[in-house]
């Protein structure tokens, strides 16, 4: 992930401008964005820790089809930040 590409393309979609965090994991989606920077961009835009991005991430409709890959966005995050992320979704904290 190419983070200073993603930082410009956030500040010229509008996302920034979204005051409801609710709607960003859904425009995310309808522009392609890997779950990995939608986690970015709501850490980013909305404060949100890793923790609280993925849970919005993972309970809203626009991503409820991902659910079953879990694990290797978890994995992938680990790497990405290279700490241990806390599970959430199916009943993880």
């Amino acid at each position: 992930m190419d983070r200073s590409a993603l930082d410009g393309l956030i500040a010229r979609s509008g996302i920034a401008d979204l005051p409801d965090s609710d709607e960003v994991p859904h425009r995310l989606r309808m522009g392609e964005f890997s779950p990995m920077e939608c986690v970015r961009v709501l850490t980013r835009l909305h404060g949100m820790t890793l923790s609280e991005a993925k849970r919005k991430l993972f309970e809203s409709a626009a991503w409820a089809d991902r659910t079953d890959g879990w694990t290797k966005l978890q994995d992938g995050l680990e790497e990405v930040h290279g700490v241990p992320v806390i599970a959430v979704g199916r009943g993880g904290g």
